[in-house]
C-alpha cells in the first residue's frame, strides 16, 4: 500500500470496531493508502478532550494540517477527491449521485433502525414492540437501497464504491451477529437484488477478508464467543 500524500499532514483517529470508522478504513485498502488509525484524544469517545476535538462526538475523525474534519462520508470522499488513483465514486454525474444516495439511505435509514434494534441487545431490558418495528423499518430501508442500485456485480456498477463500504460493514454485524441474538432471520434473501450483491461482496478478495476480520472484533467488543 502507498502512502497518502507526504506533503499533507494526516492523522485519521477513531476505534477499529467502529462501524463508521471501517467505512473508511475500508475505503483506504481499496484505494492502496496506508493511513494508520490513532486512539482518540482522551482514550474514548466520551472525553473532553476528544469533544474539544470534535463537538459532534463521534469517530472517525480527519486531522490535516492541524485542521478538523468530521463525518466518516465525507472524510470518505477528502479522500477521494486528494487521492483520485483508484476511484471509488463513478465518473458519471448520474451513476455517482446514485452512490451518494446509497450511502445516504444507509445513513438515514438503515443505520437509525439498525440501531434501534442493537440498544436492545440485553434480554432483560429488551422493548419487544420497539424491536419488531425496527426490524420491519430495517427491511424496509434496506429494500430502498436495493432499488435505487444499479446494474453490475456491486452497488452502483461492476467495481467497489462508497456506496458499497457504506453498507457492507453494516449489514455483516447484522447479518451474523445481532440479527441472531433475537433469533430473526436475515432480510437479505427476501431482497433478490441485494442477495446477489451481498454474494459479491462476501466472495470479493478485499471484503471477505476484512469483514471476516471485524467480525471478530465485533463479537470480541461484545463479548460474544466465535
Amino acid at each position: 500500500m502507498s502512502d497518502a500524500n507526504p506533503r499533507m499532514q494526516l492523522k485519521l483517529y477513531g476505534e477499529p470496531v467502529s462501524l463508521f470508522t471501517v467505512r473508511v478504513t475500508l475505503g483506504l485498502q481499496a484505494k492502496g493508502l496506508s493511513i494508520p488509525l490513532y486512539e482518540l484524544p482522551g482514550g474514548g469517545p466520551r472525553s473532553e478532550a476528544f469533544h474539544r476535538m470534535n463537538p459532534i462526538g463521534k469517530m472517525p475523525v480527519l486531522e490535516v494540517n492541524g485542521q478538523i474534519l468530521a463525518e466518516s462520508q465525507v472524510i470518505a470522499e477528502y479522500f477521494e477527491e486528494t487521492h483520485p488513483g483508484v476511484p471509488l465514486l463513478p465518473a458519471d454525474p448520474f451513476t455517482r449521485a446514485r452512490c451518494r444516495l446509497c450511502a445516504r439511505i444507509v445513513d438515514l435509514y438503515i443505520m437509525p433502525a439498525a440501531t434501534a434494534i442493537y440498544v436492545n441487545l440485553d434480554p432483560s431490558k429488551r422493548d419487544t414492540n420497539a424491536v419488531a418495528a425496527a426490524e420491519t423499518e430495517l427491511r424496509r430501508s434496506l429494500g430502498l437501497f436495493a432499488h435505487y442500485m444499479m446494474d453490475g456485480r456491486f452497488a452502483v456498477s461492476d467495481r467497489l464504491t462508497l456506496a458499497d463500504f457504506a453498507l457492507a460493514p453494516l449489514l455483516d454485524v447484522m447479518e451474523y451477529t445481532i440479527l441472531p441474538q433475537f433469533g430473526l432471520q436475515s432480510p437479505v434473501t427476501s431482497i433478490p437484488r441485494l442477495a446477489q450483491w451481498w454474494q459479491h461482496i462476501q466472495e470479493d478478495a478485499l471484503c471477505g477478508p476484512a469483514l471476516i476480520a471485524y467480525r471478530h472484533r465485533f463479537r470480541e467488543f461484545l463479548q460474544l464467543a466465535d
